[in-house]
């Protein structure tokens, strides 16, 4: 079953989201993908599609005035990627230019030479609108030279974009990280730190955007990163003014890390920048867990005509810092099939969608939740989604409950079941407040065929011996042995 097929529309567009959120949240889909000839202007570019699961790229600026181009397809303005063009393999020099250019092919919205040790670097580049395309250039530096061969990594991105708060001059004091950061140097001793929290086996590299507003920035910043003891770990400062800064893939552990920004040079009103963390190739997110409860479900989680569902929601802080607020904690359902008995623990209340902010920080190891109940309206099959959401990250996942809803028939006296084979479509339910037996005579084969449901519910359950059950492939048989009272 298609599980977003019936939810509300509310939760549709939370849904679709969640699929990016899990592009950034989940192990990056990686692969090679060789440049293909002829790709020499944005005209011929090598079309990557939609900026989703992006390839590792293997190329070579193989005769002099080669040049490479990729177009690729946003998403929308909101998102965008980081690009690192690694050419430490080539025999021939390693100097390239990589170049950014929006639709039109010539524009050009950002570029980098040498912006770490390995290669170049763009930094928490936009997006246009979507399905708007945009174009990655790769050059050699130095007209008439070669480069043997090449790696360019393109990272899908999801933006903070999140002013940095003075004062965050030292490690252990700096801001929450958010998925990304702008800030300003100014004055030219002031140093802007973040923190963040690891997970075991994990990779962290950070990104550093010297000139966001593309103006020619004349600021020479460093980014450094330090363990949760002040340890200085790594740091950069490979470019000149106005240059991107990159510290590599390092493996960490769960613990709290800072990176910080400063500057050599260049510094005052106009000394801004753009930075963030990437773990794993994903934009970075702290670790949570939800635990959606039913609290009061009925045998084989499935409920009847007249029932109230009880819920309990919650969203758990399983990181080393505090999650910034706001939280939400919402949930979804179909009202034609639910409706609230109570929802006064809400802040909002709507058919089919509802949810609880939270306003002050999730402490690590805290719990934000809230409990509410549900009339059963009617006979269904689906799902309440729990919708969890931590604004200061621009992120939401949903969970999801799933219920069955029955008529209740109830009969008063022993139930024969004398062999019959269940072909129709739907759900056969007996309900008994004596006992279900099968047919006394021997050999009795019940046969549940695929689509149908047979369910049967009793204090007690007699199979007489040599009976037997048979459920053909896509059936379902229940056996509830619980009392029900009748109305």
């Amino acid at each position: 079953m298609n599980q977003t097929t019936n939810i509300p529309s509310q939760i549709k567009l939370l849904l679709h989201r969640i699929c990016l959120v899990l592009l950034l949240t989940g192990t990056p889909m990686v692969y090679a993908l060789d440049e293909t000839e002829p790709n020499n202007t944005p005209a011929t570019a090598q079309d990557l599609g939609k900026a989703q699961n992006l390839p590792t790229l293997k190329g070579s600026i193989g005769t002099a005035g080669d040049a490479d181009f990729f177009k690729i397809d946003s998403i929308n303005p909101w998102w965008g990627f980081i690009a690192v063009l690694d050419t430490s393999a080539s025999t021939t020099g390693n100097d390239a230019i990589l170049s950014v250019y929006d639709a039109d092919g010539t524009t050009l919205l950002q570029q980098d030479r040498g912006g770490w040790s390995k290669g170049s670097i763009l930094a928490w580049q936009h997006y246009q609108a979507k399905d708007i395309p945009i174009y990655i250039g790769v050059t050699s530096a130095n007209p008439g030279e070669t480069i043997s061969a090449y790696s360019l990594h393109i990272y899908v991105a999801a933006f903070g974009d999140i002013d940095e708060i003075e004062p965050n001059d030292s490690w252990n004091t700096g801001n929450i990280s958010s998925k990304s950061h702008t800030g300003k140097i100014d004055p030219g001793s002031d140093r802007d730190c973040f923190r963040l929290s690891g997970e075991e086996n994990d990779d962290l590299s950070l990104v550093l955007r010297a000139d966001p507003e593309n103006d020619g920035s004349s600021t020479d910043f460093a980014l450094s990163l330090y363990d949760a003891s002040g340890s200085l770990l790594a740091s950069a400062d490979h470019n000149g003014p106005g240059r991107n800064e990159y510290i590599d893939t390092l493996p960490i552990s769960h613990a709290v890390y800072s990176y910080c920004v400063t500057a050599t040079s260049g510094t005052g009103a106009a000394a801004s920048y753009e930075v963030g963390a990437l773990i794993n190739g994903d934009t970075y997110i702290p670790s949570f867990s939800q635990q959606p409860q039913w609290l009061n479900p009925g045998l084989g989680d499935t409920a009847t005509v007249g029932d109230i569902m009880q819920f309990r929601l919650s969203l758990t802080n399983t990181s080393l810092l505090p999650i910034p607020p706001r939280v939400r904690v919402g949930v979804g359902y179909i009202p034609a099939c639910l409706s609230f008995a109570d929802s006064s623990n809400f802040d909002y209340v709507s058919p089919g969608y509802s949810y609880k902010f939270f306003d002050t920080a999730l402490e690590p190891g805290h719990t934000d939740s809230v409990e509410f109940s549900l009339n059963v309206l009617s006979v269904c099959n689906d799902a309440m989604y729990q919708d969890g959401a931590l604004n200061y990250y621009d992120i939401s996942t949903t969970s999801p409950i799933h219920y069955e809803v029955a008529e209740k028939q109830c009969e008063t006296s022993t139930l024969l079941l004398a062999g019959p084979t269940y072909s129709g479509t739907g759900t056969t339910y007996f309900s008994s407040q004596a006992a279900i037996e099968t047919d006394p005579s021997p050999g009795t084969t019940i046969a549940v065929e695929n689509p149908h449901k047979l369910i049967l519910e009793a204090p007690v359950f007699r199979v007489k011996d040599g009976d037997e059950f048979i459920i053909r492939s896509g059936a379902r048989l229940r056996i509830y042995g619980k009392s029900v009272t009748c109305h």
